[in-house]
């Protein structure tokens, strides 16, 4: 996380310039329900074995947009947070 610091209504405050996230995860097992609404249940059987089998692969293929999904999340959360307390207020001398 970066910070830079902003002056809003005369006091300093943190604003959050550039968050990064990283995950990693450790497992995944899914059950996709209502695929092809419903006409093709052996499609949609054979698809979940498919994604369960290789959820490795599948979670590599959405981990960056996850990863950035969470990041601009925490960003906002972050920058509410040092935009309610000032500066001098989260470091007392």
């Amino acid at each position: 996380m970066k910070l830079n610091r902003v002056d809003i209504n005369g006091r300093e405050h943190f604003k959050v310039d550039f968050l990064q996230t990283e995950f990693n995860i450790g497992g995944a097992s899914v059950q996709l329900d209502n695929l092809f609404n419903g006409r093709e249940p052996e499609l949609a059987k054979s698809l979940n074995v498919f994604v369960n089998e290789n959820w490795r692969i599948v979670a590599a293929e959405v981990r960056p947009n996850l990863e950035r999904i969470i990041s601009e999340i925490l960003q906002d959360v972050a920058d509410k947070f040092f935009f309610a307390f000032p500066i001098s207020k989260l470091f007392l001398p």
